[in-house]
């Protein structure tokens, strides 16, 4: 296809330096639960730049630690179950709880749902929704305050986000496994309206994982499932919002704006896993990935050109 050819010449010009590889768990393992807990509680009572500069030295006690999944989760939870630990503390207790869970998914997942962390965790987010009714409530009454801690509100924020993030990279994972069950609460909360992201791209307090974008195999886009945390499903209804507000608004108006711009940066990661392929050689993968962005481009241009009124199948 002409579009594809044009894609991996331009693709093909750039240079980018592949991700690390993960981590490999040692196959010995040593005794250090003690020093790990104590420096998880550490690195979510200090200061930001603190944990940045902690990042590797906890990753490494994580896989030094024989039992580094039950420990990190216990003392995360001990955390978050504490009504005396500031939003502060709870916000890095969440970015730690991420760290590990990117590090180790399926070991983070089981440990999680052993200590009714999800039940803990969903109930947070329910919070989150509970605090925009409250911020509407308040417009709709300007002589009534908040009083609201800004910083409680970013940690709910990040709370979402973390299971919004495990919610897709598990969606695949079999049922009745703790990962499964990731991917239900996902859902639950998003029947119930908790407003989780509506694309990864919107994370403030997480990192968007490098695992979800790579490309490896000979596996089609349908089988990769997310890219980035975007699967087709998600490009899917993105464009069915944006042709929505196209149809009842037109392409002038800002709610269209938002809408496309939703919609271009749910694309992105898949652009970039193209760009990868490309600069791999994965011609197989290119042309695979290539044949999606080339749909849903497609489908943005006939949306503000007013040709079409249906989004893709």
């Amino acid at each position: 296809q002409r579009w594809c050819g044009q894609l991996e010449c331009s693709l093909m010009g750039r240079s980018q330096t592949p991700p690390d590889s993960r981590r490999s768990r040692p196959a010995h393992q040593a005794a250090g639960s003690h020093g790990l807990g104590a420096l998880i509680r550490d690195a979510a009572r200090g200061t930001a730049s603190h944990f940045e500069q902690n990042r590797g030295q906890l990753v490494d006690a994580f896989w030094r630690d024989g039992g580094a999944a039950d420990t990190a989760t216990d003392a995360l939870m001990q955390i978050l179950q504490d009504s005396r630990e500031p939003s502060s503390v709870k916000l890095a207790a969440v970015r730690l709880l991420d760290l590990f869970t990117d590090q180790s998914g399926e070991d983070m997942a089981k440990a999680i749902v052993a200590r009714q962390g999800l039940a803990l965790l969903s109930g947070l987010a329910r919070r989150a929704r509970d605090g925009e009714r409250r911020k509407r409530h308040a417009h709709a009454n300007p002589g009534q305050s908040l009083d609201e801690d800004q910083t409680e509100e970013r940690f709910l924020e990040a709370v979402c986000e973390f299971l919004d993030k495990y919610g897709r990279r598990f969606s695949t994972a079999p049922a009745g496994s703790a990962q499964h069950r990731f991917a239900q609460t996902r859902q639950e909360l998003l029947q119930d309206h908790v407003p989780l992201p509506r694309t990864p791209t919107a994370y403030q307090h997480l990192p968007v994982s490098e695992t979800g974008a790579m490309v490896s195999g000979a596996a089609a886009p349908s089988q990769l499932g997310a890219i980035g945390g975007v699967s087709e499903a998600d490009l899917n209804r993105l464009a069915e919002e944006m042709r929505t507000e196209a149809s009842r608004h037109g392409t002038r108006d800002q709610r269209f704006a938002e809408a496309k711009i939703s919609f271009q940066s749910a694309l992105s990661p898949w652009t970039d896993a193209a760009r990868t392929a490309a600069e791999r050689g994965q011609m197989e993968q290119f042309e695979q990935l290539s044949a999606v962005i080339y749909k849903y481009t497609d489908m943005q241009q006939r949306i503000e050109s007013g040709a079409t009124t249906a989004a893709p199948p």
